[in-house]
């Protein structure tokens, strides 16, 4: 039986060829199985590479995604607000005058309701503050005329607020020569209903 195992593996054996010594037939062997290795190498390498360029499609994408999501957000953010009359700028950081708090009869259709707001305005530049100190009756009497033709259910809402924020921006602007108001803000704001007894 060891016979025949050891024929067996003489049979597998390569048989050297005509001016060939059994030296270059186990080099040849070698060579193979660096050809092997080679070609594993090369199924690794571009194995990798493929996995590579697939990472840094997927990474691309969820960039695109990630993008896209926070440019609609920004444009649809920004549809609303216009569409609201939500003006968003750029704040700054000017002089602000602020006006005396006042109380104010709303427009209702029950009991009579009081709007006590304290209103201030920014100003663009200091240049401004002249302008707008000679402008107060002017500014002041703008900004009755806003509130009082304003029914009560505006000033319950964000957006009535808003709008009247607005409004009152606009119409200052109109009486201003040197340079414009930027925000308006209501410092103090509460709607009081009236008492009967």
């Amino acid at each position: 039986m060891p016979t025949a195992v050891i024929e067996e593996t003489n049979n597998r054996r390569r048989k050297p060829e005509q001016g060939e010594s059994e030296g270059e037939t186990k080099v040849s062997f070698v060579d193979k199985l660096s050809s092997v290795a080679v070609s594993q190498f090369k199924s690794f390498f571009v194995h990798g590479v493929i996995v590579f360029l697939l990472f840094v499609l997927i990474l691309t994408n969820i960039i695109s995604i990630a993008v896209t999501f926070i440019l609609t957000r920004f444009i649809l953010e920004k549809k609303y607000l216009h569409k609201e009359g939500i003006t968003v700028a750029t704040k700054y950081i000017g002089p602000i005058i602020q006006f005396n708090s006042d109380i104010y009869n709303l427009e209702s259709k029950g009991d009579p309701v009081y709007l006590r707001i304290k209103v201030c305005l920014e100003m663009e530049s200091n240049k401004m503050i002249d302008e707008v100190r000679e402008n107060i009756p002017r500014i002041q009497n703008t900004i009755n005329e806003i509130i009082t033709n304003k029914p009560v259910d505006e000033f319950n809402s964000l957006s009535g607020i808003q709008c009247a924020r607005r409004l009152m921006l606009e119409s200052i602007n109109k009486i201003l020569v040197s340079g414009h108001i930027v925000d308006v803000y209501f410092l103090e704001y509460r709607i009081e209903k009236s008492n009967k007894e």
